[in-house]
This record gives C-alpha cells, sequence and structure tokens, in this order.
C-alpha cells in the first residue's frame, strides 16, 4: 500500500516537473509590451526622418526607421491578424528580430521570436526567414512555410523562405538599397521621372 503511495507521488511529481519544464521552455524570453498608437501607418511614415535627392532623371528617397518606427508599423498590419499582448522589434548587424507574446491554447503566455534578413532583389525589398523560435524553443525550419503563408496579403507574398514586398505596394518607387544596424533601418527608393 505504502509503496503503491510513493509510485503515484512519484509519478504525479515527474508528470508536474514535465508540464512545468514544458510551460517554461515557451514561456516568453524578454519584458516586452505593446507599442503606443502613434496613428496609421500612411500617418507614421509621412513623420520618418527622410532625405531626398533630385536628379537630372529620378528623385531618390532615403528613409530612416528606428526600431520603434518599425514596431509601430510592424503592428499596425498585424494587429487585426493575430493577438498579441507585446511587439519588440530589434534592428541589429542586417537582421530583424521580432519579438511577439500571444498564448498557446489561448491560456499559456508565450513569445514568438523571429529572426529576418533583408536584402533587395528585382527592385523590391525582400526577407529570409532565418529562425523561428516559441520561447527557448527552436522551430525547424520545415514548419517556417507553413508559418509565412499566414501573412500573405496585397502587400507582401511569401516564396519558400522569403517574405516579398510586391512592388505595387511601394509604387512609383522601387527600391535601391538597405541596411540595418545599430537600431536604425536605411531604406534606399527611386523612382524614374523620365
Amino acid at each position: 500500500m505504502v509503496k503503491k503511495k510513493i509510485g503515484f507521488f512519484v509519478t504525479l511529481l515527474i508528470i508536474i516537473l514535465i508540464i512545468s519544464g514544458i510551460i517554461f521552455s515557451i514561456s516568453p524570453v524578454k519584458n516586452i509590451s505593446l507599442p503606443k498608437n502613434k496613428g496609421t501607418v500612411d500617418g507614421q511614415i509621412a513623420q520618418l526622418d527622410s532625405k531626398v535627392n533630385v536628379k537630372s532623371d529620378r528623385i531618390e528617397v532615403s528613409y530612416f526607421l528606428t526600431e520603434d518606427d518599425f514596431n509601430n508599423m510592424l503592428y499596425r498590419y498585424i494587429k487585426n491578424d493575430v493577438n498579441l499582448s507585446g511587439l519588440k522589434t530589434e534592428a541589429r548587424n542586417n537582421q530583424i528580430k521580432v519579438y511577439a507574446n500571444t498564448k498557446v491554447l489561448s491560456i499559456i503566455p508565450t513569445q514568438v521570436i523571429i529572426d529576418f534578413e533583408p536584402y533587395v532583389k528585382n527592385d523590391t525589398i525582400n526577407f529570409t526567414l532565418k529562425n523561428v523560435s516559441v520561447g527557448r524553443i527552436s522551430v525547424p525550419k520545415a514548419y517556417y512555410n507553413k508559418i509565412l503563408k499566414k501573412i500573405n496579403s496585397a502587400y507582401v507574398y511569401v516564396q519558400n523562405n522569403d517574405i516579398i514586398l510586391k512592388k505595387k505596394s511601394i509604387e512609383p518607387f522601387k527600391v535601391k538599397n538597405y541596411s540595418v544596424n545599430s537600431g536604425k533601418i536605411r531604406l534606399d527608393l527611386y523612382y524614374y521621372t523620365k
């Protein structure tokens, strides 16, 4: 009888430890909150630090975004599709890392961490998905495409592990270059006048 009780309590303790380990593994890595409302995306773009250069055949515009600017625009874009309790963006060493707080099964708080590497191709900007984690657990690359397909929209489409900004979403502009460093994102655009 005593052995059965000890066996039961050991089994219960092991189950509790496993559940606690799983919850710890998927729990948020960083303490973050939702961005403050800064208006519409169009309004935010109008307020960005920019530099304009007029040439004989084209106009070049450079936009400078902080992590906060990018964070706010991203939140405005996804807020109706994803239930978030926190969102934070980090821009370092030509990579963008997004932390998004949400819940598993609508009750267990977790944090999805997504690493992107931007690049320019065919006059538009693309983002290659480098890594996805749920809390402290890495998601296998085989699932990346399933994750990415959920963000297809009028502005972006997904091809393999890349998110591609549709040209029509930035027309008449074309992307010339970008840089991501020290919490700043620089995007160089141009359009032909002739």
